[in-house]
Formats: structure tokens, C-alpha cells, sequence
């Protein structure tokens, strides 16, 4: 928020002109004008100086710009301690490996064996270990406060398989309880001189600390079988030292000397909070022979900034986690794409697919002492409307499926069959029996598959499974020899009687229409909504991987991706 009211203070009480030189005055006279006192972060405050003065310098009341703290002479502040590990198991029946974390404070570089290594490994938050990187978070160190100290990491190899493990982004910092601050210490990176290799064993050359992505304790490239002796490896940093202030006086912003003059300067606050700011205006008396100052000290409130666009809780996780995501804006909904399998923004407009419709199922073709085989065919029709059965134009497609006149009792599977003729259509698929006269049939069918193969890869994709609990329409003519039944857990046209065929009559057999279709249907967002200008919600991902979640409000489209462990 920015109000158009300029704030005056005045610094003294006169209005008569002055000069720095004139010792009547103890001080300079003038008058500081403030654009405003409440802002926005990132809103800036422009501030003018009228009257005389040779110097001014500018405190804006922030961390390390604090005229309370110009004077400080020395602040040690309290060391904290983090890093990130991991603990490496790959397709080889490799083990975890072990390691442990040190600090001494009487280390010199050259008596490694007798100084003092302090184990505190415990004092981190270190899980059984991933193939990534893990945080450990911030330790601190009281007793480390006004020392100096070395950090070391020891790799342990137990025997018998070999190991990988490894640690980067050791960081230090410094915290003030005083000013409730941090100072940036120290920050290893894997190629920082002067850390320090040692490894022991009988064959120091089977487990090695290397640099690689990180530091790493390992079997080495080359060597094919590990040690089966116990070993160790150290892995000695830079000594770092905590001896020093690490928390100077606090500096002002010199915007006048002798040699400028005073023009209007603006400060920009980028945090929310109210800041004491000071302007420190000063002039040399001749007078006196001294420095005289004028301090003004005024409170800069500063609003946080509203919200805009996405934010999300995290974009690194393990499986089974929760994902929070705000939407903030003028919106009262927005589309959300998760990524998941259903809901990816690449396929809102459907898939093409280079793929051919198949089909195939099983049957058997019973015959008793006595009894003739059966017969049957396979047909299908792109016209069939569930009541035009006689009258629907039927494709034979029998003798593709390459059945066997002379069967058997025992149940068979065909081959799929491909049906290149088929494409973007209903298509109704039936078995037609047949009882010739004066001969008695019994055959059936199951496990009716409707897929498709993939042309490129070769991969069959079934699709759907028709059996007898399915919505299977049978047409028998009224009062015949012959009919259709499920029995056995098959669809069976067959004889309710012994004896022979008084006619020949055919039977129905028709199954659910499916259709056919070279495009995978959109995938759809789902809608989220919320209210005063903010939508929140979570999502939970269970399968590792990357997906591409995707935000779709008005005409933007924002795409973030959430990598799961």
C-alpha cells in the first residue's frame, strides 16, 4: 500500500538560515521530507533533505544496516553445521556402506594420529540412507564458539561386498542469538583445496575416498573384486576458524560529503517488517573545532507483498507424500493437470496412435459317442444397432481365424487375429452356430479379447474381456433342436436332447458393440476453486518418476515438474 502524504520532521525549531561555519548553532537545522512510511515490500521510499549539513549517512534499519550496531567491536557468533550424504546401493550385491563424522580442535595438519577427533555423528539427522542426496540439517556447536576446529568425514567398509558412499554441500554458518541472524562461514564444495585424503587397510587401493560427483568412499573404477578386510578411509576438511567476529559494525550509506550535494536518494525494503531507519546529518563547526551531528530516527512499516501465480510445497519427494499447491490471483478457479496417468496437458486433446484392432479367444468343439462335430462362424458388423440382426451387414472372418475342422474335446486359444479393415468405428462382433440337419452339435466359446498391436513396437495391448457374465445377447430360434447357454462357465450352442436334428437352424451368439478408435481419449484437469484470491490443494504421488504438472488459468499455462523418489 502507498499513501500520497508526505511525513515532515523537523529538526530544529528555528527557521532562520544557517550555516555549518556559524557556531550559535550547535548543530545543523533542516528538515527531512518521506515519501511515505508505510510501503510494500519491494515498494520504494524516497527520502529528501532540506537544510544545511556536509555529511549524510543513511542507516535503513535492516539486518547489518543498523545504527544501534555501528559501534559494535566484536560478536562471535555460535557455529551450525550441515551437509548432505548419501549411501549408494546399485544392481551389484553391494552393501550400505558406514561412515561416521569428526571434529577436532587440536588437529595441525601433520599429527593426525594423535589429535583429538570428537565423534558426533549421532547429533545428525542421518536416515538409512538413498541413492540421492540427503539433507541433514543445521547443527549447532556452542562449544565450538571463539575456536577453530576441523571437520572430517571416515568411510567404513566392514568386509565381504563392496561399498559407495558419499557427502557434498558441507556449509557453516554463524548465528546470533543477539540479533537473531545468520552469517554464511564456509561452503565445501567437492573441489575445494586443501581437503585431505587418508586411506588405511591392508589394501588401501580396494576402498578409496575419490572425487567424483562428490566425495565419494568406494570400490574404485578398474578394480573388479573388493577387499574382504575391514578398512577405513578419512576424508579431512579445511580447517575453519570461529576466533574472529564474525558480526562487524553495522555501515550506513554515505549519500553526502563535502564535495556533493544533497540530492533525494530511495531505499528499497524487500522484507515485511516495521525498520527503525536513521539519517545521521552532520557539519563541522569552526568554531568549536568539532564535528557536530543532527540524528533523526523514524519507523518504516513495510507490508508484505501480496501473493501472485503458483507456489508449491515441494517439487522433490518420496512416494506417498503430500504435494500443497497455492494458486494466488484474481482467479476463482483454476484447470489442474497432476501429470498422473489421465491427466497430463501433452494428451488434453487426445493421443494419435499408430495401432491395428485384434481379436482372438478360446473354444471347443465337444463331441459325444455318436455325435458329429459342430460348427460355427465368426462374424462382425460395423452397421449392427442391437435389433437389425438379420438385415446388419455381417463379415466372415472364419477362416482367419484358423480353426481346425476336426477338433477336439479339449479346450484351444487362437492367435490373434488382425483386422487392418477396422478403424474409428462401432463394431459388434457374434458367433453364429450352426445345426445341420440330422446331425447334433455342441461347441463353445470364452474369453472373447478385443485389443490392439502396437505396429511399431510389435506389443499386443488387450483391451477388453468378454466371458459369460458378460452383456452377450443370444437370437435361438423358437422351439429348435439347438440353442445357446452358458454352462461350464462357457457360452455353449448345443443340443437339449439327444438324437438327431429334426432341421437345420442357425443360432445367434452377439456380443457388446465396442468401439474402435486410433485416438486415446483427452486427458482432463481437474478444476480447482477457492476463494478471496486464493485456491489450495494437495495431491499425493505414489509411483516414482518426474511429472509435468501443468496450471491452466485463463490464457496462461504454467508448467512445473515434481520429481518422486
Amino acid at each position: 500500500m502507498k499513501t500520497t502524504i508526505k511525513y515532515m520532521i523537523l529538526l530544529c525549531c528555528a527557521c532562520l538560515m544557517s550555516n555549518c561555519n556559524n557556531d550559535l548553532y550547535d548543530s545543523p537545522r533542516g528538515a527531512l521530507t518521506i515519501s511515505s512510511t508505510t510501503v510494500t515490500a519491494g515498494e520504494p521510499v524516497t527520502f529528501t533533505w532540506n537544510g544545511d549539513g556536509d555529511h549524510i549517512v543513511f542507516y535503513s534499519g535492516e539486518l547489518k544496516h543498523e545504527y544501534k550496531y555501528k559501534d559494535r567491536k566484536r560478536l562471535i557468533g555460535i557455529p551450525e553445521v550441515s551437509f548432505e550424504y548419501r549411501n549408494y546401493k546399485g544392481d551389484l550385491p553391494w552393501e550400505r556402506g558406514d561412515f561416521k563424522f569428526y571434529y577436532s580442535t587440536n588437529y595441525t595438519g601433520e599429527n593426525f594420529e594423535s589429535a583429538t577427533w570428537n565423534d558426533i555423528t549421532d547429533r545428525f539427522n542421518i536416515g538409512e540412507g538413498k541413492n540421492s542426496y540427503q539433507k541433514t540439517g543445521y547443527v549447532r556447536m556452542e562449544e565450538l564458539q571463539g575456536h577453530h576446529a576441523t571437520f572430517a568425514f571416515e568411510g567404513i567398509y566392514n568386509g565381504g561386498n563392496p561399498v559407495d558412499i558419499g557427502w557434498g554441500n558441507f556449509k557453516i554458518r554463524s548465528y546470533s542469538p543477539e540479533l537473531e541472524s545468520y552469517v554464511d562461514l564456509l561452503s565445501v564444495a567437492k573441489d575445494t583445496p586443501g581437503i585431505v585424503t587418508k586411506n588405511n587397510g591392508e589394501d588401501p587401493s580396494a576402498h578409496i575416498w575419490e572425487l567424483n560427483t562428490n566425495w565419494r568412499f568406494k570400490l574404485p573404477q578398474g578394480v573388479s573384486q573388493a577387499s574382504k578386510t575391514p578398512e577405513t578411509g578419512w576424508c579431512i576438511l579445511p580447517t575453519q576458524s570461529f576466533e574472529d567476529a564474525q558480526y562487524p559494525g553495522d555501515e550506513g550509506e554515505v549519500k553526502k560529503n563535502l564535495s556533493a550535494e544533497a540530492l533525494p536518494w530511495t531505499h528499497v525494503y524487500t522484507q515485511p517488517g516495521v525498520y527503525t531507519a536513521t539519517v545521521v546529518v552532520s557539519c563541522y563547526d569552526s568554531g568549536s573545532d568539532q564535528r557536530n551531528e543532527t540524528i533523526a530516527e523514524y519507523q518504516i512499516t513495510v507490508l508484505e507483498k501480496p501473493k501472485e501465480g503458483l507456489e508449491i510445497s515441494s517439487t522433490n519427494i518420496e512416494a506417498g507424500d503430500i504435494v500443497t499447491f497455492s494458486w494466488y490471483g484474481n482467479e476463482n478457479s483454476v484447470d489442474f493437470f497432476s501429470g498422473l496417468p489421465g491427466h497430463e496437458y501433452k494428451n488434453k486433446d487426445g493421443k494419435e496412435l499408430n495401432r491395428i484392432p485384434q481379436i482372438k479367444f478360446k473354444y471347443r468343439n465337444y463331441k459325444e459317442t455318436g455325435w458329429d462335430r459342430g460348427h460355427f462362424e465368426v462374424l462382425y458388423a460395423t452397421d449392427y444397432n442391437g435389433t437389425n440382426a438379420e438385415t446388419a451387414n455381417w463379415v466372415n472372418i472364419t477362416e482367419r481365424l484358423n480353426i481346425p475342422e476336426d477338433g477336439n474335446n479339449v479346450e484351444k486359444e487362437t492367435s490373434y487375429v488382425k483386422l487392418d479393415e477396422i478403424s474409428e468405428t462401432n463394431t459388434t462382433f457374434a458367433f453364429k452356430g450352426i445345426c445341420n440337419k440330422g446331425k447334433v452339435v455342441d461347441i463353445g466359446w470364452r474369453d472373447f479379447i478385443i485389443g490392439y498391436n502396437y505396429s511399431e513396437t510389435g506389443q499386443d495391448e488387450e483391451i477388453q474381456k468378454i466371458g459369460s457374465t458378460s452383456d452377450v445377447k443370444t437370437i435361438d430360434k423358437e422351439g429348435a433342436f439347438c440353442s445357446w447357454r452358458v454352462e461350464g462357465n462357457m457360452w455353449r450352442y448345443k443340443s437339449s436332447l439327444s438324437g438327431t436334428s429334426p432341421e437345420a437352424i442357425e443360432g445367434w451368439c452377439i456380443l457388446p458393440i465396442y468401439t474402435f478408435t486410433n485416438k486415446l481419449p483427452a486427458d482432463t484437469p481437474e478444476q480447482k476453486t477457492g476463494t478471496d484470491g486464493v485456491i489450495t490443494w494437495e495431491t499425493t504421488y505414489t509411483q516414482p518418476g518426474r511429472y509435468t504438472i501443468t496450471i491452466v488459468v485463463g490464457n496462461q499455462v504454467i508448467e512445473k515438474t515434481i520429481t518422486v523418489e
